[in-house]
């Protein structure tokens, strides 16, 4: 009551030295206390710690026609729903395993090549190999095969869709 006391005798310093009648004082009085309670009402109904979230408890479940729809209807609202054992998570970043098949389908184990491995440099921008004392990177051609990739311990090569791998072979 206080604080609506004072808005008023603010608005009525704020109005001015003019001099209102009772019935204005009233009607300002009325319309100052309207402005605040819905100024209040507006603020605590779109406030966002005001907003209260009910868990559910109970689920109702409309009646069913169907005696047999009836017994084959059970509903929990506490039971948690879970993944089937059969579906696995997998990471998003790896490739799928159905692509790393793919590609050891299409790599020939034991190839005869003429190629050999001196040594495997990893930069970490664009990694390069040592093969027949010449260095090459991905996308090279060497002896008629494309170098599709450098690893660690092996440099793929491909020629007309089929792919090698030359292993570096440690002394």
């Amino acid at each position: 009551m206080k604080k609506t006391k004072e808005i008023l005798k603010k608005i009525y310093i704020l109005v001015g030295k003019k001099r209102f009648s009772t019935p204005e004082k009233i009607v300002l009085s009325f319309l100052a206390i309207i402005v605040i309670f819905a100024l209040n009402f507006f603020l605590t109904k779109w406030s966002v710690s005001q907003k209260k979230q009910y868990p559910v408890t109970n689920l109702i479940v409309p009646p069913l026609e169907d005696a047999a729809l009836k017994t084959a209807v059970t509903v929990s609202a506490s039971k948690t729903l879970s993944l089937p054992e059969s579906a696995k998570i997998r990471d998003p970043f790896l490739p799928s395993k159905n692509t790393e098949l793919a590609l050891t389908d299409k790599i020939k184990a034991k190839p005869e090549l003429n190629l050999k491995i001196s040594g495997i440099l990893m930069d970490k921008d664009v990694p390069s190999a040592i093969i027949n004392s010449r260095i090459v990177k991905i996308g090279d051609v060497i002896s008629g095969k494309t170098v599709v990739d450098i690893e660690k311990e092996a440099v793929i090569l491909m020629e007309d869709g089929d792919l090698y791998v030359l292993e570096l072979r440690k002394k």
